[in-house]
C-alpha cells in the first residue's frame, strides 16, 4: 500500500502486495506480490496466492485464487477489467 492516497478499508499481506494501489477500496491481497503491479482504482477484490491478480488495474468484484492467478490481465480470454470474474489460474 505504499502509493495509497484516498483509497480506504484495503488488506495487503506479504512482501510487496498491493504496492501500487492508490486509490481502490475494500481490497484485499494476500501473498507476495499479489496485486502488486495493477490496482489502482479497482473496488472489492479478492486476490489469494503468490502474483495473484498482478496486473490487475480497475476492475471490481473479482476474485482471484492461487500461484500467478490473473497474472497476465486476462487469462483465459476474461478480461480482468471487467466486474463478477473469477479465475482459477497458473503459468507454466
Amino acid at each position: 500500500l505504499k502509493a495509497n492516497t484516498t483509497g480506504e478499508n484495503n488488506t495487503a499481506v506479504g512482501q510487496g502486495t498491493a504496492e501500487k494501489l492508490t486509490t481502490g477500496a475494500q481490497n484485499t491481497a494476500i501473498g507476495h506480490r499479489a496485486m502488486n503491479n495493477g490496482i489502482v482504482t479497482g473496488i472489492d477484490n479478492t486476490a489469494l496466492g503468490r502474483s495473484a491478480g498482478y496486473n490487475l488495474s480497475s476492475g471490481s468484484n473479482n476474485l482471484l485464487l492461487g500461484h500467478d492467478a490473473g497474472f497476465t490481465g486476462s487469462p483465459g480470454g476474461n478480461n480482468t477489467t471487467g466486474s463478477n470474474a473469477i479465475f482459477f489460474f497458473k503459468n507454466g
